[in-house]
């Protein structure tokens, strides 16, 4: 069956339709920051849901790791980052958290520079986390300690 193409590249309405549609579906958010030389640049980033259970989602590519959940440590293998954005289709401003791999990639991609010391104590807590799922072998039990993420407002 035959069907429309609405698509057309002067069509600005149709691509801010599909970009709101885009952040909805796939919880998809953006904001500007400054890159090297001081302009500013639109970056994207996937949050996950804070809901315990979920799958906890890459921040920058928006893969899914299915076997690795929100309320368990599986969390504290990755860096974990609260950020306060304002959408378009949304009236205030929400708080959304972004997993990464580590300290590094989110520097990178918020194009800021962290505090040495907190890098720093990442990489040990990161570590003793592995090291003990290597003795237990069992990412999906147990607490997760309270302030294990950096706040950005």
């Amino acid at each position: 069956m035959y069907e429309d193409d609405h698509y057309h590249p002067n069509n600005t309405d149709f691509d801010n339709k599909f970009s709101i549609v885009k952040k909805i579906k796939k919880n998809c958010h953006s904001k500007f920051v400054k890159d090297k030389n001081g302009k500013r640049r639109k970056i994207e980033f996937y949050s996950t849901f804070e809901t315990m259970g979920n799958p906890i989602k890459n921040a920058i590519t928006g893969k899914r790791y299915p076997d690795m959940l929100t309320g368990t440590k599986c969390e504290e293998l990755f860096f974990k980052v609260k950020v306060f954005v304002k959408n378009d289709y949304e009236e205030k401003e929400k708080g959304c958290t972004l997993f990464y791999n580590d300290p590094k990639e989110f520097e990178k991609h918020h194009n800021i520079f962290m505090d040495p010391s907190k890098k720093e104590n990442w990489y040990k807590r990161n570590l003793d986390y592995y090291s003990s799922i290597l003795k237990n072998d069992n990412l999906n039990t147990g607490e997760i300690p309270q302030d294990t993420y950096i706040t950005i407002r």
